[in-house]
């Protein structure tokens, strides 16, 4: 009887393992195997990006009202695993780097924000290996709060990157 308990005990002295099938909240996301996922994948590139081919552009839109810059990291297949977005007016700036698995899947977005009312928000989006957003963390570091840019996943880089003013290059 003294070893059945000693064993119950031990069972629930062992820590809680969380499984996928979990729904990620705003208490595990930072634990949850799926976001673990992501951030493996964001790790290998960013380990890998340095023997990637790098390729850039530039772009002034709405009559030199935002100046966009654009880089496109593709691996040895040529599949664009990482790719960044510059962009700025005269009342805010902002960079977002998006990520993609090795079937060219976006996994993850990080933006992060600058405003000229003193506004610097980061915002983080995490995706599934079918493209499902699992979760948006986003943070206000300091100011009032800025609206715009970081919503909008980029799921072609390519085609993005070839029309960074929104239309298509004539």
């Amino acid at each position: 009887m003294t070893r059945l308990i000693a064993l119950t005990l031990a069972l629930f002295a062992l820590p809680v393992t969380m499984t996928a099938q979990e729904a990620i909240t705003s208490r595990n996301w930072r634990t949850h195997p799926e976001i673990r996922e992501v951030r493996a994948i964001v790790a290998s590139i960013e380990d890998r990006l340095p023997a990637m081919t790098e390729t850039s552009d530039s772009s002034d839109c709405g009559r030199g009202y935002t100046a966009i810059v654009a880089h496109l990291f593709a691996d040895s297949a040529g599949l664009v695993r990482k790719y960044i977005r510059e962009e700025g007016s005269d009342d805010s700036a902002g960079e977002e780097s998006f990520y993609y698995d090795p079937l060219g899947t976006l996994r993850f977005t990080f933006a992060s924000v600058g405003a000229v009312n003193g506004t610097h928000r980061e915002d983080r989006y995490y995706y599934g290996a079918k493209g499902q957003l699992l979760y948006h963390d986003k943070r206000l570091l300091a100011g009032p709060g800025y609206s715009g840019r970081g919503d909008t996943p980029v799921v072609n880089p390519k085609e993005d990157f070839t029309a960074l003013c929104g239309a298509p290059p004539q």
